[in-house]
């Protein structure tokens, strides 16, 4: 069996067990082509676990087991027992929702592999070449379990461009419409598994869209609405109008299907065009609003688009907070991993001053709790939601 040997700079990951490494921290390799199940030595030549060698990219391995093991490990029952401890560990949260995140990568020391669940429909993202060698088994595995009916894989995102692994969607198991329907706490949403963001849907923000929806009254902003997740909350919480506010062609006609779907055409509008337009002509007019949802897309997808991104961030919440009414309340987010949440409090005090207003924190959230991740997995806590009164 081959081998990777990590060099003596990888020590402090091994003592910490990260389980993705990079090939920068690879002293050699034996034996080995990317895809392969290997045995992972330190730079003293001692087993410290196994896992699949990638050579592919920036990616050097990942490791799904530590230990000093020299008994080769059985790859499928590796891969068993880590969606079995990542059922336990969710099964109040399979019995309560219909949709949730199933897997999370090395949160659930299954790196590179994603696994969603949308009712009857699991959606499968891998970013692993070793992981894409076991789909069908991994596919056939979900469906044992019951708790699915159907696969699809999405292998279609940026990280696997990056690695320089093929860009492909298609069932893995059954066919028929990509399309189903989920129910949020009494808020239906259409789900389209082939062309929707991510694996289909923002699971990251379910439990934030539960949450804020109890803090509704008045008139609530939905900017960067996507299908309508916060809006179509809001309007169940008690909103008297909300406004939604989305440029893409394909969110706006899913929001006006959700819409439908939840029999809210008399309080909800749609705003099909660009946030910064909407707020600026809001700030002409004068237009105010009790509550506003700001839930934008990445201003920071890596380090160079930082000072970038943190204009654009400071120029967003600028005229956000212009349009706040007065004792009303922000929904702030950034999905940004480069931008620390306190970096990120900085920019929204600065802007709330720049508008002249005043801000205080009333809570701060994360992703969903079904996004499990260790507390090593730094780049796992990327989504920072801040609810803040403004006067």
């Amino acid at each position: 069996m081959g081998a990777v040997y990590l060099s003596r700079g990888a020590d402090n990951m091994i003592r910490n067990k990260v389980l993705t490494i990079y090939s920068k921290w690879i002293e050699r390799v034996v034996d080995a082509k990317p895809g392969d199940w290997v045995y992972i030595r330190n730079w003293r030549g001692k087993i410290i676990g196994q896992g699949f060698y990638e050579g592919i990219g920036a990616l050097g391995v990942r490791i799904f087991y530590y230990g000093a093991d020299e008994e080769l490990l059985d790859v499928e029952y590796i891969i068993e027992s880590g969606i079995n401890r990542s059922i336990r560990v969710r099964r109040n949260i399979i019995d309560r929702w219909d949709s949730y995140r199933l897997v999370n990568a090395d949160g659930d020391w299954l790196p590179g592999l994603i696994i969603d669940l949308y009712d009857d429909i699991a959606v499968i993202q891998s970013s692993s070449i070793g992981i894409d060698n076991i789909l069908a088994y991994i596919g056939s595995y979900i469906i044992k379990t019951g708790l699915c009916k159907k696969v699809y894989l999405r292998n279609d995102h940026r990280g696997r461009r990056e690695a320089g692994l093929p860009i492909y969607r298609k069932w893995l198991v059954g066919e028929g419409s990509p399309r189903t329907i989920i129910n949020e706490e009494g808020v239906l949403f259409n789900v389209d598994v082939e062309n929707g963001q991510k694996t289909g849907f923002f699971l990251d923000q379910k439990l934030n869209r539960i949450v804020m929806r109890r803090f509704t009254s008045g008139r609530v902003l939905d900017l960067f609405s996507y299908t309508g997740g916060f809006g179509l909350h809001m309007a169940y919480g008690g909103a008297s109008e909300v406004i939604m506010v989305e440029e893409s062609d394909y969110a706006v006609s899913e929001i006006y299907h959700n819409i439908k779907l939840n029999k809210f055409s008399e309080k909800i509008q749609v705003f099909h065009g660009r946030v910064e337009e909407y707020l600026n002509r809001s700030i002409k007019n004068e237009d105010e609003f009790d509550i506003i949802i700001c839930d934008p897309p990445s201003f920071i997808p890596s380090k160079e688009f930082y000072r970038r991104g943190l204009r654009a961030y400071q120029n967003l919440y600028s005229m956000v907070f212009r349009c706040i009414a007065d004792g009303g309340a922000v929904v702030a987010s950034s999905c940004s991993y480069f931008l620390s949440k306190d970096r990120f409090l900085e920019i929204l005090n600065d802007a709330a001053e720049n508008a002249g207003r005043n801000i205080c924190i009333m809570g701060y959230y994360g992703a969903s709790p079904d996004h499990l991740r260790r507390p090593i997995d730094n780049e796992l806590d990327y989504l920072k939601v801040y609810l803040l009164g403004v006067g």
